[in-house]
């Protein structure tokens, strides 16, 4: 999703900056078919010999990952709560991963293949596979159409993000496909809930088809009597909204209700939107200093990913020289009620762009009564692993690691820059 008329950079990195700002952007060709993006994941634990829950690793093509487990969830019998995975994975895309089924029947997996899914592997594991549980991502990217003038800047970038590390915004996947979803996130924190359900169905943020335009006039209206009427339009709608539409049917004007019908999947993204937006603006401050600790700064150690503070006796040069070996990173808060915030000059920073955005870590605290959102923090960078290219003709092929959570998307912006 491109930005507004004139601007080149892409919705989702608006107000932000570019490492490489220096360089100009280059233009090139990402995802003309799926296999021009492939992911595989790296799990953290691997399933063992026995267990109530049927692990299998999958690769998919054009499929999302809640997708595939609404998939399961069909064939099996099974609620949301049955199936569990690692991560997100991009849906235009070849992806690799595993998936957890309570109760799954090896037998049975053949129900859930196609075309667009195969199951490569399956084993047994006495615990569902939890959000997280990711050593880190391995990507194979084909950038197509690099002008031959091009190759030295593009090596000369690649060479100094694998130096300092990528700067690890949260990239567009986790926006949504208008780029826009932490709207969204603000309109719930902020108990908005009728405002928030009026932005769900909008066009800003909903694929239009003829039942979103019925279901958004029943909505607009402001008729109870029309949105008694919306458990015959349900069906029609796209399956995140399914459930707003029977609950309003039940209860027209409960907007609360409506929301906590939702798939909570669906809620905790807007939310995570709301947080990636604020951990980005963040980074974007800090982009002069991300890969350099300075006094206050709560680092994090790699890769055990915990925490501690620069306070006054630490030895800053031997942190620095830490950072550079990329033993330790600076990090930036994924807001919250409990998530803590730096001090000094990176704490200014922070508490001024929550300032800025009129959240206080209060307002996260029981969204819901089923969503209590905690926060916690993330690296401002990402240490690119494995990092190895190789042109055929114009194309650049290229391999890397990345830690969870960080998105291979931002490696390519910052080289194409919108272009």
């Amino acid at each position: 999703m491109r930005g507004a008329a004139g601007d080149a950079r892409p919705a989702w990195f608006e107000g932000l900056r570019y490492l490489t700002a220096d360089e100009a952007p280059i233009p090139m060709v990402l995802k003309r078919t799926p296999e021009d993006f492939v992911v595989e994941e790296i799990p953290s634990i691997t399933p063992g010999e026995a267990g109530e829950h049927l692990w299998i690793f999958v690769e998919k093509r054009l499929l999302s990952t809640p997708d595939l487990a609404r998939r399961i969830g069909r064939a099996f019998g099974l609620t949301p709560k049955d199936i569990g995975w690692a991560g997100r994975k991009d849906a235009r895309a070849v992806t690799r991963q595993w998936l957890s089924i309570r109760g799954g029947v090896p037998e049975r997996l053949g129900e859930i293949e196609g075309e667009d899914l195969r199951v490569l592997r399956h084993a047994r594991n006495e615990r569902k596979l939890r959000v997280g549980a990711l050593a880190g991502n391995r990507f194979e990217l084909r950038l197509r159409e690099i002008d031959a003038a091009d190759r030295p800047r593009v090596e000369r970038q690649l060479e100094r993000l694998a130096g300092t590390g990528l700067p690890n915004y949260f990239g567009e996947q986790r926006f949504g496909f208008f780029g826009q979803t932490h709207e969204l996130g603000r309109l719930l924190v902020q108990r908005r809930w009728r405002d928030y359900i009026h932005a769900l169905v909008s066009p800003r943020h909903a694929v239009d088809s003829s039942a979103v335009t019925r279901l958004r006039d029943a909505l607009a209206s402001g008729e109870r009597s029309a949105q008694r009427k919306l458990a015959n339009l349900a069906r029609e709608l796209p399956r995140e909204l399914d459930p707003l539409a029977r609950q309003l049917a039940r209860r027209p004007g409960d907007w609360k209700s409506a929301i906590r019908a939702l798939e909570r999947s669906t809620v905790r993204f807007h939310i995570s939107a709301l947080q990636a937006r604020i951990f980005n603006r963040i980074l974007a401050l800090r982009l002069d200093s991300f890969d350099r600790p300075e006094r206050g700064d709560l680092l994090q150690l790699h890769p055990s990913r915990s925490f501690f503070e620069v306070t006054a006796e630490e030895d800053l040069v031997s942190l620095r020289e830490r950072a550079e070996r990329f033993e330790l990173s600076p990090t930036g808060p994924i807001p919250g009620w409990r998530s803590p915030l730096a001090s000094e000059g990176p704490g200014e920073i922070e508490r001024a762009v929550l300032a800025e955005e009129g959240l206080e870590a209060q307002i996260f605290h029981k969204v819901l009564p089923s969503l209590d959102v905690e926060g916690s923090r993330r690296s401002l960078r990402a240490p690119i692993g494995e990092l190895r290219h190789s042109w055929e003709g114009a194309d650049l092929s290229l391999s890397f690691l990345l830690p969870p959570g960080s998105y291979a998307t931002v490696l390519v912006e910052e080289l194409r820059k919108g272009i």
